[in-house]
């Protein structure tokens, strides 16, 4: 699958955070909480909700029950067991749970697309307060706009030579420049976490012997 870091569409730039901020939304949101960080961007958006503190950390969804469109019309929060993820196989903590509940019930969710729309929009708003205060620190630090780049990698090698004071030299010999290139290698591709589904009395502990042998 190709994957885009950048692209342009009627003079607006689109960019993947996760270049610049290596770390899940719910992890930046909970270092910005620990920090006493102002939300003024946050409280701004939320500002005639007195219920808003219940939006300052990553929601959670029930990825694998949402496999239809006609559950969004659903009127009853999922049970517990539905939020259970299929791909990390892992279930959803009581805390997160309730706290994901809470939220629905408080902000008056009539249907879980209800709950949805409100999940997005409070992602948009925490990645934009996260990012706007990552683009502060590298301006009074290195006085460098990570807007005008398309990753942390971008933006730390102008920060060292704009730090270091060091001009590099053009390439103007063959030889040398045919010596870097041929160091040139690509990065390391793998699958790193496999992924096999068998029905079989010797290797399977959900082996049906109601269904043909894999």
């Amino acid at each position: 699958m190709e994957k885009f870091t950048m692209f342009t569409h009627d003079h607006l730039k689109f960019l993947d955070s996760y270049q610049f901020l290596d770390a899940s939304l719910d992890t930046l949101v909970h270092n910005l909480n620990i920090s006493n960080h102002e939300f003024k961007i946050f409280d701004a958006f939320f500002a005639d909700d007195d219920n808003r503190h219940l939006l300052k950390r990553k929601g959670v969804l029930p990825y694998s029950f949402l496999d239809d469109i006609s559950k969004f019309n659903t009127r009853t929060f999922p049970s517990k067991y539905k939020y259970f993820n299929v791909l990390t196989q892992t279930h959803i903590s009581d805390d997160d749970y309730s706290h994901t509940k809470l939220v629905h019930d408080t902000f008056g969710c009539a249907t879980f697309e209800d709950y949805l729309k409100l999940f997005q929009l409070n992602d948009c708003v925490l990645l934009s307060e996260i990012f706007t205060n990552f683009r502060k620190l590298s301006l009074n630090h290195y006085e460098l706009d990570p807007v005008h780049y398309v990753s942390l990698s971008e933006l730390t090698f102008d920060a060292g030579l704009k730090n270091s004071k060091i001009e590099l030299q053009l390439l103007s010999n063959v030889n040398v420049y045919l010596f870097f290139e041929n160091q040139m290698r690509g990065g390391i591709c793998l699958v790193g976490k496999r992924y096999a589904k068998t029905d079989n009395p010797y290797i399977s502990d959900s082996y049906d012997s109601s269904v043909k042998h894999s």
